[in-house]
């Protein structure tokens, strides 16, 4: 436990390794990223975690404390990925959402990153949301950009077209182009790009399933009275 800090933040410690050592019981010699997807829901103790977590965010001020000694907070965020409470509960602190987002981008955690990218739009601080955008979007993490690029339409709609492009033709994380792609067509479709309908054109010659119900989707809602 921290010295000198007050009780809150130690309960919501306790309560971080109370789950560490029941992942490490219940899935000895295994990373959390070579488990499977929902593992953590497993944990019976998510609610004292919450509770702990959301007392420490109103008693504490994130000033106080190294990176080192937030590192467990970015931790558990990231552990409860399926649920999203926590990053849910932190963006509606934007001092510790600030800090806990300059945390995310050094961290090797793409489970936290996501989170946190897909809720810059609550920011009130609107150039600051901007700033970590630029950042969340060319993450080296396929997902943590497409969630970021989602953000787009919201926080900086007049670079909506340019980064589409980008996702379009980039070729980095070939397996998932299908959905870097997909991502493209929604945001352009969210700021009514006219730029939309060479892509929907597009999204029909690149021919895979899931890219062509998408455009499918979009091309149905185009077609409904008032759109």
């Amino acid at each position: 436990m921290m010295k000198g800090r007050e009780p809150q933040m130690n309960r919501l410690l306790v309560e971080i390794e109370k789950f560490k050592k029941w992942s490490e019981l219940t899935f000895p010699c295994r990373i959390a990223g070579d488990i499977g997807g929902e593992w953590e829901t497993g944990y019976n103790g998510w609610d004292a975690v919450y509770a702990a977590f959301e007392e420490a965010l109103n008693r504490q001020r994130p000033e106080d404390f190294t990176a080192d000694e937030l590192a467990p907070l970015l931790y558990i965020i990231a552990r409860d990925n399926e649920c999203e409470i926590l990053a849910q509960t932190l963006s509606e602190h934007d001092v510790w959402f600030v800090k806990v987002c300059h945390l995310a981008l050094q961290s090797s955690d793409p489970e936290a990153r996501w989170q946190l990218a897909s809720r810059l739009h609550g920011m009130k601080d609107h150039d600051q949301a901007r700033r970590f955008l630029e950042a969340f979007v060319r993450d080296e993490d396929e997902y943590v950009s497409r969630r970021a690029l989602l953000e787009m339409p919201a926080l900086q709609p007049d670079r909506v077209e340019d980064y589409a492009a980008w996702f379009w033709d980039r070729d980095c994380h070939a397996e998932m182009q299908e959905y870097q792609r997909m991502a493209a067509l929604t945001v352009l479709e969210d700021v009514h790009s006219p730029l939309l309908e060479e892509y929907l054109e597009r999204a029909r010659s690149d021919g895979r399933p899931y890219l062509l119900s998408c455009a499918d989707r979009i091309l149905s809602r185009r077609k409904r009275p008032g759109a």
